[in-house]
C-alpha cells in the first residue's frame, strides 16, 4: 500500500494523542513518528496493523491522498484559551468534513444552492456595520428580524455543523473551500440558542471581512454580528428609553441576547455609560450574565448536511457501512459525525468517551 504520513497525523489529533504517546504505545522513539509524519522515512509494514489498531482508522484512511484541510482555508479563528492538542481535534474533524463534502459532492445528480460570499474589507469608507447593511442587501434579507440565519446561510452554500465539545473557549470556527466553493462553520452547540446565533453572525462576519486578518478582527465581527441581526435602521425605535425590564421583550423579539441587546443601545447612543452599566448590574443581580432567560428563542437546526447523507442513503441506495467504506472511517467516527445528526447510528459497544459530536435534531 502507499501510506500518507498525513494522514497519520489526522489520525493522532483526530483521537489526541501526542507523538510521545504514540510511540509508547507503539514501542518506539518519538523521534521515529516525528520522521514518519515528516515523510522522512517509510513506515514498516509490520507496523501497519498496529496503526489501525492504537488509532481505530480503517486501513484505507492511511491510503488517502489528502492532506490537512485539502483545498481549504482556515481563513481566521481567534485565539482563545483552547490548547493546542483541541485546536488540532476540531481543526481536524473539520479536516474530516471538508474532505468527506468534497467527496460527496462529487455526484451530479444533485446540486446546491450557488456558493454567494462576497469579500467586503472594512476601511475608513465602509465600517462594519455597514458592511453588515450591504451584505443584507445584497443578500436581499428582508427588513427586520432574522427569524432563521442557519437558513440563509446554507441557502448561500455555508454547511452548519454543530458540535459539542467540552472544553470552555471555543464558540465557532470557519473554513473555506474554494476549490469546491462550499464553507463550512463548526459551532459549539453548547451555548445557548440567543448567543448560537450571535456566534454563527459573528463566523459570517470573519468570512465576509477578514480574508486577510487584523488586529482588529475580534472587535470587527462582534460589531458586524450586532448590526448584522439588530440593523440600526430597524431597532433604532425599539432601544428609545430602554431600561432592564424591556430587555426580556426585545430578547424574544430580536432573537439574541439581553447583554446583546443591551451593548447594542449603549452603541446606537441610545442610552448613555452610567445607563448602560446600570442595566448589566442589574443583568448581574438576577444572575442573568451567566445563564439568561431563554425568552422564546430556540436552537436553529440546519439541514444541508443531513440533505446530502439522506440522498446517498435515499437516492443512490447506500447502507451506513458502504458510507463508511466510501469516506474511508469507521463506525465510530460515522456516530460521531453522522449518525446522532440522522438519529440512525452503527452499533458500537466501545465504551469510550466522545468529545465531539453532531447534535441530533
Amino acid at each position: 500500500m502507499k501510506f500518507n504520513h498525513n494522514m497519520l497525523k489526522l489520525a493522532r489529533y483526530a483521537r489526541k494523542m501526542t507523538q510521545s504517546a504514540l510511540a509508547k504505545e507503539l514501542g518506539v522513539k518519538s523521534a521515529f513518528i516525528s520522521q514518519i509524519e515528516a515523510g522522512l522515512v517509510s513506515v514498516p509494514e509490520k507496523m501497519l496493523p498496529k496503526f489501525v489498531e492504537i488509532l481505530d482508522f480503517p486501513l484505507s484512511f492511511f491510503e488517502q491522498e489528502t492532506t490537512f484541510l485539502e483545498g481549504c482555508s482556515k481563513l481566521y479563528r481567534a485565539q482563545k484559551t483552547l490548547k493546542n492538542i483541541d485546536r488540532d481535534y476540531i481543526d481536524t474533524y473539520a479536516s474530516f468534513y471538508n474532505r468527506h463534502l468534497t467527496k460527496m459532492l462529487q455526484s451530479d445528480l444533485f446540486d446546491l444552492d450557488e456558493f454567494d460570499i462576497p469579500e467586503i474589507r472594512p476601511d475608513l469608507n465602509k465600517s462594519p456595520e455597514q458592511i453588515a447593511e450591504l451584505l443584507r442587501e445584497y443578500w436581499n434579507i428582508p427588513r427586520g428580524v432574522i427569524s432563521n440565519l442557519t437558513s440563509i446561510l446554507e441557502d448561500k452554500g455555508i454547511f452548519v455543523i454543530p458540535i459539542s465539545i467540552q472544553k470552555e473557549g471555543f464558540d465557532a470556527t470557519f473554513y473555506v473551500n474554494e476549490k469546491r466553493d462550499f464553507a463550512l462553520i463548526l459551532i459549539n452547540s453548547a451555548v445557548p440558542p440567543d448567543c448560537y446565533r450571535f456566534n454563527l453572525a459573528h463566523e459570517l462576519g470573519h468570512l465576509i471581512m477578514h480574508r486577510l486578518p487584523n488586529p482588529d478582527c475580534e472587535n470587527e465581527a462582534n460589531a458586524f454580528a450586532s448590526a448584522f441581526l439588530m440593523p440600526r435602521k430597524d431597532i433604532f425605535e425599539d432601544l428609545t428609553g430602554i431600561c432592564f425590564w424591556d430587555l426580556m421583550p426585545l430578547k424574544e423579539k430580536w432573537k439574541v441576547s439581553m447583554q446583546a441587546i443591551a451593548r447594542r443601545a449603549k452603541d446606537l447612543r441610545k442610552i448613555n455609560s452610567k445607563q448602560y452599566e446600570h442595566i448589566f448590574k442589574l443583568i448581574n443581580y438576577h444572575g442573568y450574565r451567566k445563564q439568561e432567560p431563554l425568552c422564546g428563542v430556540t436552537k436553529e437546526k440546519p439541514i444541508m448536511l443531513k440533505y446530502v447523507l439522506n440522498y446517498y442513503f435515499r437516492e443512490l441506495g447506500y447502507s451506513k457501512e458502504q458510507l463508511c467504506e466510501f469516506l474511508n472511517i469507521n463506525k465510530k467516527d460515522y456516530n460521531k459525525m453522522y449518525g446522532l445528526l440522522l438519529g440512525d447510528y452503527i452499533e458500537d459497544k466501545s465504551k469510550k468517551k466522545t468529545h465531539l459530536t453532531i447534535v441530533k435534531d
